[in-house]
């Protein structure tokens, strides 16, 4: 793994990046001494949610999840609640 010092970093930002890019990690020292690494993202989707994904059967636009906008509702007179509460008997 390479290391490079703080002072290196700031004046080849850009070539570094393209070295972490390419999926080499990279330590940066600060007199010597490693205070940080720099290290390539790893895919921060799951790879159950990915596949459903990429065959269509779900969708996602990246954000946080908005949830339903109305509740859901039932068919009769009795409330989700004395529903649940039925279930749990």
């Amino acid at each position: 793994m390479k290391s490079i010092g703080i002072r290196e970093l700031r004046d080849n930002l850009s070539r570094y990046l393209e070295e972490v890019k390419e999926g080499q990690a990279i330590y940066i020292t600060s007199r010597g001494v490693p205070v940080a690494r720099i290290s390539p993202v790893s895919d921060p989707v799951d790879p159950g949610i990915s596949d459903l994904l990429d065959t269509g059967q779900a969708q996602w636009n990246g954000g946080k999840p908005q949830g339903n906008p109305s509740p859901p509702c039932l068919k009769g007179k009795k409330s989700i609640s004395d529903t649940v509460s039925e279930d749990r008997r």
